[in-house]
């Protein structure tokens, strides 16, 4: 799809069908070309990836080939939206709250976009930990529990691109090929059910300390863990009384056996691979791996196999 939509010329709406200005219009608005193709993606570096070529580099991890690592720059501000410290917002107001003084409270769920606000929480601000609930054993147990990918492709969303290039390519992929099957989109549709037409994890998100070894295949222990209790069925009071007191009160009472971990103080050298990218970060209200005050995050992602 990535070379045969950068292969499309620049007047192909000139001319074009009905259908095709159609297939045009569903690429231009697909989160999965749009990862794959010039014009906004970026190196870890901060500098725009120019070619298909530089994107599809292949990266050897675990005897598999994943595209190039990207990084999108936090000074690419937006009309309609700017993360504090970017953008119209490069001048925020002081922090309400000291890090010491924030409790990060999960069940363990937490996936897709939680787990990168979890992340910057855990590995910028060195916030606190605790995770409520698991299995009934004694032992820690993670905050973040579930896929700690970056970005997800709708399997639906897939076909559809697929199904564009196909309309808009040469006669040679419109049977038979592997991007016709799955435009056919039969083993997509087979994968999916009336109510959940299903997604792919399309990115790894990396720690800038780590380019071998995407987050989700990563064991991050909360610091302190709970079990339910009945009354705390009847509202979320009780949850945070619990979690308060395993935070603050006593810790060595409230949290279960064995489930205290100590919190990260230590500074950890950034990866070589992602070392450009922390020196081109915006510094924010206090910030990726460390301690209150480095950087912005580093939430470096692949794109999926090639």
């Amino acid at each position: 799809m990535a070379k045969m939509v950068d292969s499309f010329p620049e007047d192909i709406a000139k001319n074009a069908t009905k259908e095709q200005l159609s297939a045009i219009k569903t690429l231009g608005e697909s989160s999965v070309v749009s990862n794959l193709v010039p014009g906004g993606v970026f190196a870890p570096n901060g500098a725009q990836l120019n070619t298909v070529e530089e994107i599809l580099t292949p990266v050897p991890l675990n005897g598999d080939r994943f595209t190039a690592y990207q990084q999108t720059p936090l000074n690419e501000t937006s009309s309609s939206f700017n993360l504090t410290g970017t953008g119209n917002r490069s001048n925020p107001p002081p922090a309400v709250f000291r890090p010491k003084d924030v409790l990060l409270l999960t069940d363990g769920t937490c996936g897709s976009t939680c787990t990168l606000f979890a992340y910057l929480m855990i590995m910028q601000l060195n916030v606190l930990t605790i995770a409520v609930g698991g299995r009934p054993t004694t032992g820690a147990m993670q905050s973040v529990a579930g896929v700690e990918g970056a970005q997800v492709f709708p399997m639906l969303d897939i076909g559809a691109a697929a199904a564009a290039v196909q309309a808009l390519g040469p006669t040679g992929v419109k049977s038979g090929s592997e991007l016709a099957l799955i435009a056919e989109g039969y083993a997509l549709s087979r994968a999916a059910s009336p109510t959940n037409p299903g997604s792919v994890n399309g990115k790894n998100a990396f720690s800038s300390h780590n380019s071998q070894i995407p987050l989700q295949f990563l064991y991050q222990a909360a610091n302190c863990r709970f079990f339910y209790t009945a009354d705390m069925i009847y509202g979320p009071e009780a949850v945070w009384k619990r979690a308060v007191d395993a935070a603050w009160t006593d810790p060595e009472r409230f949290c279960v056996e064995g489930s205290r971990v100590p919190m990260n103080n230590t500074p950890v050298p950034v990866d070589p691979v992602f070392r450009q990218a922390t020196g081109a970060a915006i510094r924010m209200f206090s910030s990726e791996t460390v301690n209150f005050s480095v950087v912005v995050p580093v939430l470096v992602a692949l794109a999926f196999l090639i």
